[in-house]
């Protein structure tokens, strides 16, 4: 089911100038856009605490998915299958993607900000998680499993925030 869902979406490349670029785009910025957003959120005081939650959701969830890497060793869809590459990538494992685990911190932040920013977060994750497999770099479930991992460690850490300020009487505010 995952190759002929990739392959569904991946035969949308190449089709249309304009969604290839907009793919592309969200490919290959996406995550460098979601990460300094995050980083941004952390200079500025109002959103402080949020942006430090994502910016440790960050460095865990991404050391914890190298070595989710290394102990799944799945093939990229490209080192398996003749696919056309959008664009070119060295082979490395696919499992789980870290560009959707960064999407799933970014939109799971976004989404303690409050009801403003938690659509137009998540249509942006979103729109990372399909170029990923329509450029032909991941699998479905690579990016499906990568965001509810960032999203899981960005609550994880949320509610141990929850619990240091409870013990130490302040509250969080998010």
């Amino acid at each position: 089911m995952d190759l002929s869902v990739f392959q569904s979406i991946h035969n949308l490349a190449r089709k249309n100038e304009l969604l290839d670029s907009i793919m592309i785009f969200f490919s290959d910025w996406g995550i460098v856009l979601f990460i300094g957003i995050i980083f941004s959120l952390f200079i500025f005081s109002p959103t402080r605490k949020v942006g430090l939650i994502g910016f440790l959701s960050l460095v865990a969830g991404l050391l914890i998915n190298r070595i989710l890497k290394i102990l799944f060793d799945r093939p990229r869809p490209f080192m398996e299958h003749d696919i056309d590459l959008l664009i070119p990538k060295d082979p490395s494992p696919s499992f789980p993607s870290d560009q959707a685990l960064i999407a799933g911190i970014f939109a799971t932040t976004f989404w303690l900000l409050g009801p403003r920013y938690r659509w137009p977060a998540l249509i942006l994750a979103v729109l990372v998680l399909f170029s990923r497999v329509l450029v032909g770099h991941h699998y479905p479930s690579d990016v499906l499993v990568g965001l509810l991992l960032g999203a899981l460690f960005t609550f994880i850490i949320t509610m141990s925030f929850k619990r240091k300020s409870k013990q130490s009487h302040n509250t969080l505010t998010i």
